[in-house]
């Protein structure tokens, strides 16, 4: 499968997007910052960077263009909770700045794995691909009745 270099401050994101694409087949490194990222982009040489934009030193689309200037054939996914980056849509500053891709948060799972393939397999100069941030989904949840300790329902005791 393919090695990813996943880029974002958020760490217990990092953490779930390496276990998921992981358990996926592909091989990660997560790393906290931009900086980070440019300078581990040479040694890891992934087959493509999911950055995220919004990031304390250095945001998501001065990194991708220091690792383009290292790497032109760089393959990036630009990923973001927030849809409005200097008041245009994030998927068309990313289109524009070179990105192959851009990815709402939050996504679902199978759509980034199928993003990242789509990505991965593409050939140069190949269109450029957006996921929309994916709809919140409910699971019907009816809390079990309340039990004391030993399983039957708790007794009301008078107050001392």
């Amino acid at each position: 499968m393919a090695k990813i270099l996943l880029v974002d401050d958020d760490v217990i994101l990092l953490q779930n997007l390496e276990r998921i694409l992981s358990f996926a087949g592909h091989q990660c490194l997560g790393v906290t910052s931009g900086p980070e990222a440019v300078a581990r982009y040479a040694e890891f040489q992934p087959d493509t960077s999911l950055i995220d934009v919004w990031m304390p030193d250095m945001d998501g689309f001065e990194t991708m263009k220091l690792i383009r200037a290292a790497e032109p054939k760089a393959r990036i996914i630009i990923f973001s909770g927030n849809a409005v980056f200097n008041d245009r849509p994030m998927g068309t500053v990313a289109e524009e700045l070179g990105a192959n891709a851009a990815a709402e948060k939050p996504f679902d799972a199978l759509e980034l794995r199928d993003l990242i393939a789509k990505v991965v397999a593409a050939p140069e100069g190949a269109p450029f691909e957006f996921l929309p941030a994916c709809a919140p989904r409910t699971i019907p949840f009816t809390p079990p009745p309340r039990m004391g300790f030993y399983g039957n329902a708790p007794r009301r005791t008078q107050p001392h």
